[in-house]
């Protein structure tokens, strides 16, 4: 049996989309998904230091993800990002 935290952790993941659909969305949508990132944070005034601490990242690895290159983007930070800034990914990847 799952603890709950670990069903907490995979919660967001599973919100709107399965996780293959996440994949595609992924591959397709990643400017979009950076793009809304970057959107929100500034729509809800939040630093990337302060949303690393609450991915459990460090800032220079978000600001890496949010560059051109879009480095160390996977799946799972996307979803610890969307419960971060409270949305989901299906809405980041609009």
């Amino acid at each position: 049996m799952k603890e709950k935290k670990d069903i907490e952790k995979e919660s967001y993941q599973l919100t709107y989309l399965t996780r293959s659909e996440i994949r595609e969305v992924l591959k397709t949508n990643i400017d979009a998904i950076v793009r809304n990132i970057c959107n929100t944070m500034k729509e809800k005034n939040i630093t990337q230091e302060a949303l690393a601490c609450a991915i459990q990242s460090d800032q220079p690895h978000l600001s890496r993800i949010l560059s051109k290159n879009k480095e160390g983007i996977t799946i799972n930070v996307i979803g610890r990002i969307a419960k971060a800034l409270n949305t989901t990914i299906s809405e980041l990847s609009k």
